[in-house]
């Protein structure tokens, strides 16, 4: 595979253990231009045109209880090419890689021309390359787009507005009634919700809110909307990070010189802008304005 000098290829391999908000953070800064914006340890600053990202999902693990809290969080800025990398830093840890259950996700954004990507080898089998994965429970596409998730949410959310029904026919009292809400429909409504909901368009949020519509007319209860939901949880780990000094995000979070306001992330595209962490930096600031 040969790239243009003004296309960078970064290579990130994700594991079972992989939080969430650190996913946010790859996804979303996958398809910045002109500069990597999230700093990462041994990447510096380049110019580029387009950033191609191939993320690598690795299979579960099997490992021992007393290596698991050794695990990387993720093996980024390895080259495309040297897939030797994933497999030799697990096989330090005497970890054993099922490569069959391991795929291949390319996010590529450039439209000027069409590259053709070579098949990654690791221990002398080739990875799987797909379009989608499922991935934490996320569903995760080329595009990075979300509404095969969020259809696929609110298709398991409305099965289980049948049974918040026939509890409403049984006559039980309306606190029952919303807690079997909270408990069965808004956690998977809101399941990762940090990490889709920011890029998600508005036809998708208007099929999200129907469900939360549905849920009032039976139970006859107002409910909380989604997008109060997102506000709410992201100034609360925006809080969590910002205390936690040994976070590896804190550092993104800087105060500017009043020491009140946080400064705001550069962000050179709209999903990006749209993300967890600028999102979160815009909630600490509104918050402290509020108050």
């Amino acid at each position: 595979m040969s790239l243009s000098p003004y296309h960078l290829t970064q290579t990130v391999a994700l594991h079972p253990g992989l939080h969430s908000s650190s996913l946010s953070t790859l996804i979303a800064s996958a398809p910045v231009t002109n500069q990597w914006r999230y700093k990462s340890p041994g990447l510096s600053p380049c110019k580029s045109r387009s950033i191609v990202v191939v993320i690598i999902i690795l299979s579960r693990l099997a490992f021992s209880s007393r290596l698991s809290r050794r695990l990387p969080i993720g093996l980024s800025l390895a080259r495309y090419k040297d897939y030797s990398l994933v497999s030799s830093l697990y096989g330090l840890r005497t970890l054993l890689l099922n490569v069959s259950k391991t795929k291949e996700l390319i996010v590529d954004f450039s439209t000027k021309q069409e590259r053709n990507y070579q098949t990654p080898i690791i221990n002398e089998s080739p990875v799987e390359r797909v379009n989608s994965f499922k991935y934490l429970g996320v569903h995760i596409t080329q595009d990075l787009s979300w509404s095969w998730h969020i259809n696929t949410v609110v298709k398991k959310a409305r099965q289980r507005l049948y049974h918040l029904r026939r509890l409403r026919d049984f006559r039980l009292p309306s606190k029952v009634l919303r807690n079997f809400y909270s408990c069965t429909i808004e956690s998977i409504l809101t399941g990762n919700i940090l990490t889709w909901f920011g890029n998600s368009t508005m036809q998708d949020r208007r099929a999200l809110q129907r469900v939360v519509r549905s849920a009032e007319r039976t139970i006859h209860t107002e409910l909380p909307d989604l997008h109060s939901i997102y506000s709410r949880r992201c100034w609360t780990k925006a809080r969590k990070i910002v205390k936690d000094l040994s976070h590896p995000n804190n550092g993104l979070f800087s105060l500017m010189r009043s020491g009140k306001r946080f400064r705001s992330l550069k962000a050179n595209t709209e999903r990006l802008r749209r993300s967890f962490f600028p999102q979160a930096i815009r909630s600490l600031n509104q918050y402290i304005t509020q108050y």
